[in-house]
Order: C-alpha cells, then sequence, then structure tokens
C-alpha cells in the first residue's frame, strides 16, 4: 500500500501507541485497520511504501517503511509527581519503532544500520526523518533507518496537540526527563542485544549488554535465552514501579497488566526478520563484516540522546552525527516551547531533585520481595510477587551507576572537561551540523564545548532549528533544498569512512577469551622491550611540546616515565626512584592494570595501547640488568589504601570515562593478593632493595635506630624548615618519579649506582644541591647546581598528580629549581626512612605462603 509524504509525515492517530492495543501476546491484530497501512501478523508488523506526492520533491527515493513493537521500560518511582493526566496504560509493555528501506529490500542482512533520535516536543510530525533517510538510502540501497521515540514523543504521546507537552513535565519535575533518560537507555540495550551478532563483545570500554556468553549456546542470540532475561528485567522495574505507586506517588498513572513472554519474544523475533539478521557468530576472532554498520543520529534534544548511545556502546557504534544539536544543555534556549528561564529551572532542579530522591530514599537498594508461600514460583502479576532487585527504581545498581555517570557528562555537562575528552576520543567519528540562524543552538556554544582543537562541525548559513515546519524566508527555503541532501549525504559518508577504521581498529584489540589485551608472545615483547630502551627518550618535538610549566597530558605523560625508564635501562649509569602513594601501574595485575586503563579513556584503542605500553614498562623494569637501578617506595598503609581508595565503587569516581563492560565494583581482596604476590617476586634475591616502604618519619630522636645519612638529612630539612635540632621533622611521602645520574652523586665512569652505593654517595652530595642555611651565597650556589643538573639531564623529576584519571593532567616535569630542591629533599628523606618490601611484609601471615610458593 502506498501514500504521498505529505501525508505520511504527520502522525495519525491511529497510529498512535495507545491506539494499537500492543499488550497482547500476538500483534497486529487482525482488526487494526488503518488506511495506507498492510497488517502483516505473522510478520509482526505495519507495512506501507511512502513516495512524492504531485509536485513533491522532499524524498530522494521512494522508501518502505515498517512498524513493530518492541518492549518499553516501566520506570515510576524516582520522580515525585504522576506523570500524566491521560492513563498510558498497554504502552507501559510496548512502544512502537519505525524501520525504513529500499522499497525494493529483500530480507537479506543490511550493511548500515541508522538509528535516530528525535528533538524536544516532537509529537506530530516524523516528515524530517523520512528526508534524511531517503537520501542515506539512495547512498547505498542496503541502509536501514531506525526511528525510535523518546518517552512522550512522536507516537509515544498519546495525543497530537491540546494537552501538556513533555517539556511541561520537565518543568513540573525536573526528574522525569533523567527518568525517561533511563528508561530510553534500557530500552536501548535491549534493542541493542536484540541485534547485535557477537554473545559477546571482547571489548573494554562500553557498557555490557544483556546475556553474555562466550558460546552461542545459551546467549542473547537464542531469542528465547533474550526473551528470559528481558522479561526478568522488565519484571524488576515494573514489581519496583507497583510498589512506589502504591506507597508513596499519588496521582500516579495506573499500570498495565503484565505481558506474556510470548509478546516479548515474538517482538524480537519480529525485529530480527525483518533487518534479516540469521546468520552470528562467535566472539574468538571478530569479522569487519559480521553484522551491520551501526550509526548514531539525532536532532535537537535528540542529539544528546545519540550521543548518550554512542558513547554508551562505542564498541559497536561506528559513527554519531547530531543535527543542530551539541553544546551545553544549560547553553540552549528552546524559545520556541517556553522562556529561556523556564529552561534553565528545568537544569537547575534536576541536580536538587537528584540529591532529593537519594535523600527520600527513591534510589535506595531494597530487599528482594519474595511470595508470601516460598513454594509458589508464579509471577502471574500479585502485587509482592516480583523479585525487584536492585534500587528504588528496580535497575541493576551498577547499570543505574552507569547511565547516571553518563547523564551526568552528557546531557548535563556541568563539568566539561569529561565531555570534552569524549570528543578527543571520538573525533573522526563524531560530526556536528548547527544552523547559523538557530536561535535555540547557537554555533558558538556549539564549539565552545568542544575541545581547543576543535570537533568536525558543518554550520550552515540561515539555517533555523524547525527544519519540519516551514522556513522563515527564501533564504531558509534555498539553503534547506540544497543542504539537507548535502548533510545527509555527508552524514553517509562519515559513517562509511568511520566504520572502515571501527572495524579495523576492532580487529586488532579484540580482547582475549579471558577478555583481557591479549599478551604479546616472546618474540613481540622483546621487540616493544628494544624499541622503548632505544628510543624511549623524549623527542625534540616532545620536549617542545611539554608546556611551559611541565604540564603533561596523558600520552605526554606516559612518554615522561618511558624516558626516565629508557635512561637505567639505556645507559646503565644513574637510578630511578618510584615514590607513589598507591602502587605504581606497571605492579598492578592485568585485571587492575586494564580496569586502571579504561578510568583513564574512553576508545579502545587508547585502552589497549596503554596496557601494551605499561607492560612493556614492567618487562623492561623487571630485566635483571635494569631491576637493580629501579627503587620503588610504597607507603606504609599500601594495604589501606588499595583496599579503600575505591571501595565498594564500580569505577572511581576520579575517572571522567563510564567504565568498562562489568557489573561489578572491583575485587580489593584480588587486587591486594596481586600486588603482594609482585612485590615478593619482584624482590627475590639479589634485589631485595628493589621494593621498599615508608612507614612515616617523626623526626631522629632516637640516634641509634636512626642510619647516620638520614642524620645528615634531617640536618638539611630542618635548616629548609628553620627548625632547631630538637624539633621532628614530619613528612609524607610525595608522587614523583626521580632520576638521578651518575654525574649528579659524583659517580664518575660506568660504575653501577646499585641502592647502597647510591646512599653512600647521594646523601653526602646533596648538601650541595639542597642548602637552605643562612649563607646567602651557598644558597645562591646551591640553586645553580640545581638549575645546571635540571638543564643537563643529570637531575630529571615527573611529578605525578594524584587526580589519578585526568587525561588532562597526569603529572608535571619539575623545571624550578626551588621547586626541585624540595621535592628532591622530602624524597630522599623518605627513602632514607623507608625499610625492605620483604621486611615490612613479614608481619603478613600471607607472607609465609608467597616465600613457599617462591620457593
Amino acid at each position: 500500500m502506498g501514500i504521498s509524504f505529505k501525508d505520511a509525515r504527520e502522525i495519525g492517530l491511529g497510529e498512535r501507541d495507545t491506539e494499537q492495543e500492543l499488550g497482547g501476546d500476538a500483534w497486529p491484530h487482525a482488526k487494526i485497520a488503518l488506511s495506507s497501512w498492510g497488517p502483516e501478523p505473522g510478520l509482526g508488523l505495519l507495512e506501507r511504501e511512502i513516495e512524492n506526492g504531485k509536485g513533491e520533491a522532499a524524498l530522494a527515493m521512494p522508501l518502505r517503511e515498517r512498524v513493530l513493537r518492541f518492549p518499553s521500560a516501566p520506570i515510576h518511582g524516582l520522580h515525585r509527581l504522576g506523570q500524566d493526566q491521560v492513563n498510558m496504560g498497554p504502552v507501559e509493555s510496548f512502544h512502537t519503532l519505525r524501520l525504513i528501506s529500499h522499497p525494493k529490500a529483500t530480507r537479506k542482512m543490511p550493511s548500515r544500520i541508522f538509528l535516530m533520535h528525535n528533538g524536544l516536543n516532537e509529537v506530530r510530525k516524523v516528515g524530517l526523518y523520512y528526508e534524511i533517510a531517503s537520501h542515506l538510502i539512495k547512498q547505498d540501497k542496503n541502509t536501514v533507518c531506525l526511528l525510535r521515540p523518546f518517552p512522550g514523543h512522536l507516537t509515544r504521546c498519546p495525543y497530537s496537540g491540546l494537552s501538556e507537552t513533555p517539556l511541561d513535565h520537565y518543568l513540573w519535575d525536573g526528574l522525569h526527563l533523567f527518568r525517561q533518560f533511563l528508561r530510553y537507555m534500557i530500552e536501548t540495550r535491549w534493542l541493542l542485544s536484540s541485534i547485535v551478532r557477537y554473545p559477546t563483545y571482547r571489548c573494554v570500554s562500553g557498557s555490557g549488554l544483556l546475556v553474555e556468553r562466550d558460546e552461542t549456546k545459551g546467549s542473547r542470540l537464542d531469542a528465547r535465552c533474550l526473551t528470559e532475561a528481558m522479561m526478568g528485567e522488565w519484571e524488576n522495574l515494573y514489581g519496583a514501579s507497583l510498589s512506589a505507586i502504591e506507597e508513596r506517588r499519588n496521582g500516579s498513572p495506573e499500570m498495565c497488566e503484565p505481558p506474556n513472554e510470548v509478546a516479548f519474544e515474538q517482538a524480537i523475533k519480529s525485529l530480527r526478520g525483518a533487518l534479516g539478521l540469521r546468520r552470528h557468530y562467535d566472539s574468538e576472532d571478530f569479522r569487519v563484516d559480521a553484522e551491520p554498520e551501526l550509526h548514531a543520529i539525532g536532532y535537537s534534544l535528540g542529539g544528546f540522546t545519540a550521543q548518550s548511545v554512542f558513547m554508551s556502546w562505542p564498541f559497536l557504534f561506528s559513527s554519531c552525527s547530531t543535527l543542530l544539536s551539541g553544546g551545553a544543555m544549560r547553553e540552549l534556549a528552546p524559545t520556541a516551547f517556553a522562556d529561556p528561564e523556564e529552561w534553565q529551572s528545568v537544569l537547575h532542579s534536576l541536580r536538587y531533585e537528584l540529591d532529593d530522591a537519594m535523600m527520600d530514599w527513591r534510589f535506595q537498594q531494597i530487599d528482594d520481595q519474595v511470595p508470601e508461600d516460598e513454594n509458589d514460583s508464579s509471577r502471574a502479576g500479585a502485587e509482592g510477587e516480583f523479585e525487584a532487585r536492585g534500587w528504588g527504581a528496580g535497575i541493576d545498581p551498577y547499570l543505574f551507576l552507569y547511565l547516571k555517570r553518563t547523564f551526568y557528562e552528557v546531557f548535563e555537562q556541568e563539568y566539561r572537561g569529561s565531555f570534552q575528552s569524549r570528543l578527543v576520543a571520538f573525533r573522526q567519528r563524531m560530526l556536528f551540523v548547527v544552523g547559523g540562524n538557530d536561535p535555540i543552538v547557537p554555533p558558538q556554544s556549539v564549539l565552545d564545548s568542544g575541545p581547543p582543537d576543535g570537533i568536525n562541525m558543518l554550520a550552515i548559513g540561515g539555517l533555523g532549528h524547525f527544519l519540519a515546519d516551514r522556513p522563515h524566508d527564501t533564504l531558509e527555503t534555498e539553503q534547506r533544498e540544497f543542504w539537507i541532501p548535502e548533510i545527509a549525504r555527508t552524514i553517509g559518508l562519515l559513517a562509511n569512512a568511520a566504520a572502515k577504521k571501527h572495524r579495523q581498529d576492532l580487529a586488532k584489540i579484540w580482547l582475549g577469551r579471558d577478555k583481557l589485551v591479549r599478551q604479546p608472545n616472546k618474540a613481540q615483547l622483546e621487540e616493544r622491550m628494544g624499541e622503548m630502551k632505544q628510543n624511549g627518550g623524549l623527542t625534540v618535538p616532545e620536549r617542545l611540546e611539554v608546556e611551559q610549566g611541565g604540564t603533561l597530558p596523558s600520552k605526554l605523560f606516559q612518554r615522561s616515565l618511558d624516558d626516565l625508564l629508557s635512561r637505567a635501562t639505556r645507559t646503565k649509569q644513574g637510578v630511578l626512584f618510584i615514590l607513589r602513594n598507591e602502587a605504581p601501574t606497571f605492579l598492578l595485575g592485568d585485571n587492575a592494570l586494564q580496569q586502571h586503563a579504561s578510568a583513564l579513556f574512553h576508545d579502545e584503542i587508547s585502552i589497549v595501547d596503554y596496557v601494551e605500553n605499561v607492560r612493556t614498562r614492567r618487562a623492561l623494569a623487571r630485566d635483571e640488568e635494569t631491576r637493580e637501578r629501579i627503587y620503588m617506595i610504597l607507603p606504609g598503609n599500601v594495604e589501606a589504601i588499595i583496599r579503600g581508595i575505591d571501595a565498594g565503587l564500580q569505577h572511581p569516581s576520579q575517572s571522567e570515562s563510564s567504565g568498562e563492560q562489568s557489573d561489578r565494583p572491583r575485587d580489593a581482596d584480588r587486587l591486594w593478593d596481586e600486588l603482594k604476590e609482585q612485590c615478593w617476586q619482584w624482590t627475590d634475591e639479589p634485589f631485595g632493595e628493589t621494593v621498599r616502604v615508608f612507614k612515616g618519619l617523626e623526626g631522629d630522636r632516637d640516634s641509634a635506630a636512626t642510619p647516620k645519612e638520614l642524620a645528615g638529612l634531617s640536618g638539611l630539612a630542618r635548616e629548609w624548615l628553620g627548625l632547631d635540632k630538637s624539633s621532628p621533622v614530619k613528612l609524607s611521602l610525595p608522587d614523583c618519579w626521580i632520576w638521578i645520574s651518575n654525574q649528579f652523586m659524583g659517580m664518575h665512569g660506568k660504575n653501577m649506582a646499585t641502592f647502597d652505593v647510591s646512599q653512600r654517595l647521594l646523601y653526602p652530595a646533596l648538601k650541595d644541591y639542597l642548602y637552605r642555611g643562612g649563607n646567602r651565597k651557598m644558597r645562591e650556589e646551591a640553586e645553580r647546581n640545581i638549575a645546571t643538573s635540571l638543564k643537563m639531564d643529570q637531575l630529571r623529576i615527573v611529578g605525578v598528580s594524584r587526580a589519578r584519571f585526568n587525561p588532562r593532567f597526569r603529572g608535571r616535569i619539575v623545571a624550578e629549581p626551588r621547586q626541585a630542591q624540595e621535592l628532591l629533599l622530602r624524597a630522599m628523606l623518605c627513602v632514607a626512612a623507608s625499610i625492605p618490601y620483604r621486611k615490612f611484609i613479614a608481619a603478613d601471615p600471607s607472607a609465609a605462603e608467597l616465600e613457599a610458593a617462591a620457593i
């Protein structure tokens, strides 16, 4: 059946979800009679064709449109007030989505799937999405566009006008926006779990999907297994919503009856059948042609949704294009819907509504609810018979925390640094299209939200915001006629290029069966070690890249550490001290190292590169020719720090990324056990001094227990601090890497600077660099000496920031003489007061086990 574009672009009353009777076991029903639609009950869809009418030219080609149903996420209880004056009924169980394809599309698997995301308050028209889809499909006839309405919008809105708008709800209670966001993202997770072709994705970044398995058997690729998992999550949400409505949510709508699992399974099979998704693959190796390329497109507020989807599953999505969207939400001005101050009220209230919801225990973890009769396993829908696992909304707590972080970082952007680092990570896969005459999304705000070196942005002069409405003037008419096809074409070209690069990257970084970055073989590791040993030093361009203050962003920071390590390995002279208040990353086990990498970076390539770099650094530092010149000083409370610094968190709070594919917090016990074992192995004979522990310094009152070198350093410290001889020197462990050459210590030739030799020669030599007594000439001479040493690279200090996961600042190269003096003195006091690791750990009962294992 066919229909003109003019008639199709307006949503008819019978096309709205409330009119579709979506909750039955089978859909569509035979009694559904919609003009222009051809019901296909056997396929579980409605179907029609759309073409330009007489005198129309909006579509680049005719389209085939299919409507399918898909489960909705019923979430109530987060917000204070009722959602609607009109009972949504069965819409709480299912909603409809639209598949747009070539009119002669076969059942062959599509090459590209574009997920389209609508704008704020769109409840009537879908014409813009038909236009864009027609150009994308003309570019590649195997393209499919999938339009999924944001909750409360388009066909998910029960009315087309003369009633409350979605924005009205957000104004009344700002938490509605967050609630609808959660619903949409959970539904997206279900959708992606339905269309992907692997039982698990061996990737680090992003969030996981349902029913992850190593094998295809029993995985989400089996429609029955996926149905059970999806239905289980739906019931958790439903049970929590029932409790919330009954207990404390007056005015919330009456909930629908739970659907049968048959309906869920039909929705999954209908979607897979419509997309021609028949074959699937195991996860041992990544195939570039195993499944359709996925791309996200968002218009207006849908741009934030598209970015959230893209950045939550970056291993699945190859590109993200936003149309008349971007910038920070607080800088938007939706003047056509509300006064700018009303929009600001939504954003202002949202964070406080979240705080109030937490204080009101709406996010609390609730106990499992079980039937009174424990033998009764029925889930017929009676209240109290649902296992409402998770938090107050029935959402898995780890998924909730992940989505909350995504909402903060992408939608709200109160802190721009994280969003900018995401744009840098995914720059080659993202496009922003803005209008020069857009009063809602000013182009400058989009630019300002980006990183200093820019984003991929296409600015169209004279283009307004509401592309589905009539143009304001002749100029905008002409701009639309030329630029909408060009915008769609550019989105398609970017998608193709990004997908090719993305697939190549996935093939390169695909994790092993243990979900860890694959270990290099012996030859590969030796090659990487040789490269770092010979070329690890900073190049001239890298030295110039270091800012005047020595600031080191992540990758330059890594190169600076490689530089220090290469000095110890290449020249075989000097000594490297590593002082940390937590374990240096190369002492971490592979699981902890990978978690650390995923907290630093958003994209797979950066994560894998980081892991490979640290592994190479670890192997080089453990080399017997190197290890005796590298000394690591850990804090006396290292166990408490390792166990407690991110205790209970799925992902560190300092991190700007949303986390790896994990549904559990880090295992503190395993992390500590791995570190102990690593340190024990590191300090085997004759390297017992290579890992030491600083337990704190309370002064040198007990001279019998104080090394002679420590007493001398304490004198320098008192001069520095202006203390008398009776005052104790108290200090804490700094975070830094310090390279000290033979020349700095007064050693000449190729003598080996072991720990004992460095203590014997270094501490007496320090008075020539660190003097701060009353003699002015000696003070100036000391500053000149250390300045010369810094300039001649006889001394190099890299401070490590305790803002551990900020990729734009990991530390700095200390170049100012006075600062270098203070840090060097503090560090050497801690080194002198430290004790060997095995002596420190001797009191630990597990030490005997480690020693026995080593023997």
